[in-house]
Formats: C-alpha cells, structure tokens, sequence
C-alpha cells in the first residue's frame, strides 16, 4: 500500500509536470501564431514598398546607357520648384545689378565655389544610402543637375523680370551671384 501510495504521488507529479508542459506548449503556440500573423502583415507591408518603389522607379525614357526614371523626373520638379522660390527670395533681398557691377571675378568666382561645396555638402549627407550603393559620383552628378536648373531658372527670372543685362561679364555675374539663392533653394526642396 505505501508503495502505491508512492507510486501514485510519482504518478501525480508527472501528470502535473505534463499537465504544465502542455500549457507551456499551449502558450507557445499562440506566440508562435502571433508571430506569423505578424511575419504576414510584415510581408505585406513589405509587397506595399516594393509596388511603391515599383511606382516610382518606372522608366520614361532611355537615352543611350542613361534610364530617365520618374523619380529623376520628381527631382527636377523639386529642384524647378526650390530655384523658383530661391530666386524669389533672392531677387527681395539681393540688388543683383549693383552686386554684378561692383563685385570682381574673384568676389563672384568666391559665391560659385561656397555655393557648390556648401550644396555638395547637403547632397553628401542627405544621399550617405544611395552613395554606398552607387558611390560619391551620384553627389556630383545630382550638383551639377541642380546648378543647371539654378541658373535656367535664375536666366529665365531676369527674363521674366527684364533685367537681362545686355553685356555678357555683367549678365555671367548676375547669373552667378543670382545662382547663389536659387542652389540654395533646389537643393533644400530636395532634401524633403
């Protein structure tokens, strides 16, 4: 009898131990279930970038090894839309034909150069993922893409504003020093 006894509180224990397996057991797979659920929704987001990086990586046009996709189209139109209000501000708070009559070259040449390392600066920090997929030569390509719009749109605002300087030294330096605002403005546009 006390061997049964024994037996049975060995029994017991074990059906107990079992018992707490099997709620362990049980809980695990709800966690298990919830990380799956999870892993799904996660996949799913995951489908969603992928469709809308799909979206914008779409290509418009080829020029020879060049790929003009939609989001370099997306880029002028920040870049366009940065230099417009640049070049707004800069004409309110500049006097771009006296600064071109009395500034010299070297003054002017001065203005380019801060402007470009400054830009080059911002496009650096703001680009550090995409640089280390398609190296530094993304940073100069993308300055001297927006530096072009700066100065068309710039040529396009004295134009507009008939102040084209008929001398072509004056004209260059009032496209430079003018440059100086609308960079400032591209390049911040994009950046958001």
């Amino acid at each position: 009898m006390k061997k049964r006894g024994q037996q049975k509180n060995k029994l017991d224990l074990v059906l107990q131990k079992v018992s707490r397996i099997e709620q362990k057991l049980s809980f695990l797979g709800k966690v298990e279930t919830k990380i799956e659920r999870e892993e799904q929704e996660v996949l799913k987001k995951q489908t969603e970038i992928k469709q809308k990086e799909d979206r914008i990586e779409r290509d418009l046009f080829t020029l020879g090894k060049f790929t003009f996709k939609r989001k370099h189209l997306l880029e002028i139109i920040r870049g366009t839309a940065g230099a417009f209000l640049g070049v707004g501000l800069g004409r309110n708070i500049l006097n771009l034909d006296a600064l071109a009559n009395n500034l010299s070259w070297w003054n002017i040449l001065g203005l380019l150069t801060f402007i470009l390392l400054i830009s080059s600066l911002l496009i650096y920090k703001n680009e550090q993922d995409f640089i280390k997929k398609r190296g530094k030569g993304i940073v100069f390509r993308k300055l001297i893409t927006l530096y072009v719009i700066s100065l068309v749109v710039e040529f396009i605002a004295l134009w507009l504003f008939g102040a084209l300087s008929p001398e072509l030294a004056i004209l260059i330096k009032t496209l430079i020093i003018g440059s100086y605002a609308a960079m400032a403005g591209a390049v911040s546009f994009t950046l958001i």
